[in-house]
């Protein structure tokens, strides 16, 4: 009966390392070694599976009673300052110390439950707020319309002092915002006829303080021509209404802006080689289409700027994101589109629709890692998971457009029951960030109706298993509406109707005061290839946990699989210490402490072919459990 006793799993002795995520593809006996059938609010740092770290709230009073409907960090040009700005029913608000403030003149903008799109550019930031709201700007400072509207009324004119002017005349005028972008003239006055005098304009148009007007500009045609217009002054303010021309027309200046087009009211946008790009729509508009800023002014829109992507019938545009030299289109029934930029040149630019059954109804939800643009991928109307639009070269390639590239199997092919368990009427809702060599997405799972779960994909893998590039951990006890970093740290603001704003990652195992219910399932082992069909009596499990406080880890054993709870030891999880100034000498032990500690746990009660562990912090408050690795001996009883 030699080698029938105190057989070893590894065979080497050596520990299991558990860093290999999720996987629920596959039969939990089939898995590899270091993957979970079944895990929850769990990391995979320094080779191990331990407790997801906790959050807290960051503001004392809510933003009312609302789910966050856009989240984001405003960016100082050529500083380090920042700012948190969150939208809560329709209105923007800005973190200060641990209050967020309403913006007066954002006060109610938009409705409730309409999401807020942003993009930074020129030290702005623009919102977007769907096909029915116009999109505005924030520089910090002024809250004000995105483009430079132009008056929609004519002024009067009178003759006035001077003596330059005979003949017939007409007269526009232009609105000039801060950044000295102008807009479209405004309709033309009468012609009114001078004899050797001056013009006395009055009625002339202001602009809401909400349009961003800061000067305006006066126009005139030369004596009775009324063909071209051209500059005769400024006004330097939007608050006087009147204005004398006497100027010669060998002294007038430049023509006004020909095509200087409002953006079209948008939602999804991102910046890309000095533009902008959004998908919207203009009031004569039925469907959505890309348009494109002009080069370097975010804030005209030609109105041939536009890329028709999809047939405006059954497919529309629905999301932007960027991969290398690429902005990749994607629409709502599975089809997708690249345009590629060799240059800032839109005449240079290049449409590809690509041959893949994938589209994405998630414009927050596309994030770059690992040399993919990762997105969340539909098809044929269904939310299938999470692919990837990889390519080598910044060149279209015959692999990049005949395929797509969308990664073979679906990147995250190991869950697939909790994609398929998506709400797919809430797929709008899917937002992404990647944080510290990690994607954060969040989503709404089952009969949810916001979103209610968080999956870590971590794409760092530095550990020990060089062929495994990415790990998947869903989480849960944090409602994620969208995310953001600032000042270095990651946050999240509620789905749910709190008005709350959370810090992630923070060192407490605990959601503001709330238990994190962590676990981690091992797969089962059968031990040694050779003895997978064999009965034995399981004699020790070898552990090396990690000695994270004074509680208790939960170590469950189950045999076989059963489907019940198994049976549960505690483990201390107490590093013991007594540091000098602390110990009491006669009654304290001397102890520098441990970080991980080696357990030899007797396993003579359970008997079976298989074997299964579960490591937990019994969901308690300010708890949590590292395993560093294990390993299994077992005498063999026999074939049964």
């Amino acid at each position: 009966m030699a080698g029938y006793f105190n057989v070893a799993y590894p065979p080497n002795e050596d520990y299991i390392r558990f860093n290999g995520g999720k996987n629920s593809k596959i039969q939990k006996n089939l898995i590899l070694d270091n993957q979970s059938p079944d895990c929850l609010n769990v990391i995979f740092d320094d080779d191990s599976a331990q407790t997801r770290p906790g959050s807290i709230k960051i503001n004392t009073a809510a933003a009312g009673s609302f789910a966050c409907d856009g989240f984001y960090t405003r960016h100082v040009v050529n500083s380090t300052a920042e700012s948190m700005v969150a939208w809560f029913g329709g209105t923007m608000f800005v973190l200060s110390g641990t209050s967020f403030n309403p913006i007066a003149s954002a006060t109610s903008l938009y409705t409730a439950g309409t999401k807020v799109f942003a993009v930074e550019y020129q030290n702005h930031m623009f919102f977007g707020g769907g096909s029915a709201n116009i999109p505005y700007k924030y520089n910090g400072t002024d809250f004000t319309r995105h483009g430079v509207y132009p008056a929609t009324t004519t002024m009067s004119v009178n003759s006035g002092a001077g003596s330059n002017l005979s003949g017939d005349y007409i007269w526009g005028m232009t609105y000039i915002n801060s950044a000295l972008v102008e807009s479209d003239i405004s309709p033309f006055t009468t012609t009114f006829t001078l004899a050797a005098t001056g013009a006395s304009l009055t009625s002339v148009p202001i602009a809401p303080q909400s349009w961003g007007v800061a000067t305006r500009a006066i126009y005139r045609s030369e004596a009775n021509s009324a063909a071209v217009l051209y500059r005769v002054g400024t006004i330097a303010n939007n608050t006087a209404t009147t204005f004398v021309d006497n100027v010669a027309d060998a002294a007038l200046g430049e023509e006004p802006p020909v095509d200087a087009n409002v953006p079209p009211l948008y939602g999804p946008c991102l910046y890309h080689q000095s533009r902008l790009f959004v998908i919207g729509r203009y009031p004569s508009d039925t469907v959505d289409r890309v348009y494109y800023s002009d080069l370097g002014n975010p804030y005209v829109f030609g109105t041939t700027n536009f890329i028709n992507a999809g047939d405006q019938t059954s497919d529309v545009p629905e999301a932007l994101g960027l991969w290398d030299n690429y902005l990749v289109i994607t629409g709502a029934r599975g089809t997708s589109w690249l345009i590629y930029m060799p240059d800032t040149d839109d005449t240079n630019w290049v449409q590809l629709r690509l041959r893949s059954q994938f589209g994405s109804k998630s414009p927050l939800g596309m994030f770059e890692a690992m040399n993919f643009l990762i997105f969340p991928a539909v098809e044929k109307d269904k939310f299938v998971g999470f692919g990837a639009l990889s390519a080598s070269g910044l060149e279209p390639t015959a692999a990049l457009t005949d395929v797509g590239a969308v990664a073979g199997d679906m990147l995250s092919t190991v869950i697939e029951d909790e994609m398929f368990a998506a709400n797919s009427a809430y797929l709008k809702n899917i937002a992404s960030i990647v944080y510290k060599n990690r994607a954060y997405i969040t989503m709404t799972s089952g009969s949810g109706t916001t979103n209610n779960r968080i999956f870590i994909f971590d794409f760092s893998r530095n550990g020990l298993e060089k062929s495994q590039k990415f790990t998947w951990t869903p989480w849960t006890g944090m409602n994620a509406a969208q995310f953001t970093v600032y000042e270095g740290d990651l946050y999240f603001a509620t789905s749910d109707a709190t008005g709350f704003v959370y810090k992630m990652n923070q060192t407490a195992y605990n959601d503001s005061g709330a238990a994190i219910n962590s676990y981690f399932w091992t797969k089962e082992f059968a031990g040694q290839p050779a003895h997978t069909t064999w009965f034995k009596d399981w004699r020790f499990g070898n552990l090396l946990y990690g000695l994270l406080g004074d509680w208790l880890m939960g170590f469950t054993v189950r045999t076989d699989s059963d489907k019940g709870d198994g049976i549960t030891t505690d483990i201390d999880c107490n590093p013991g210490q007594s540091t000098w100034g602390s110990m009491v000498w006669g009654s304290d032990i001397w102890d520098a402490g441990r970080d991980v500690k080696d357990i030899k746990s007797p396993l003579g009660q359970f008997r079976g072919k298989r074997i299964q562990f579960k490591f937990s912090n019994k969901n308690v408050v300010n708890a949590g459990f590292k395993i560093v690795g294990l390993n299994l001996t077992y005498n063999l009883k026999g074939k049964r």
